[in-house]
């Protein structure tokens, strides 16, 4: 869940969710500090990732530097998916 939330905190902004949407995932962190330890979603932690999943399908963000190196990032799992991404230190 932290991983998770994270990682969705870093992309909101591009997204246009707002932390009030987040809330429900945030609580998910609340409780056993382990991170290993079981959590179940709530209904309004299932309802904030469609929000997240209906905006990750409707929403891009682009910008492309032809002077840099382009990173191809695939995830396998139950539905396969792949981020194409560039990082400047500067």
């Amino acid at each position: 869940v932290q991983k998770l939330t994270g990682v969705i905190n870093w992309i909101c902004p591009y997204l246009g969710i707002t932390n009030v949407q987040l809330q429900p995932l945030l609580e998910l962190l609340e409780g056993d500090t382990d991170l290993t330890a079981p959590r179940q979603l709530t209904k309004e932690a299932k309802k904030a990732i469609e929000a997240i999943e209906f905006a990750l399908a409707n929403k891009f963000v682009w910008r492309i530097s032809p002077d840099m190196e382009l990173q191809v990032y695939i995830i396998v799992s139950v539905m396969p998916y792949a981020i194409l991404a560039q990082w400047n230190d500067q």
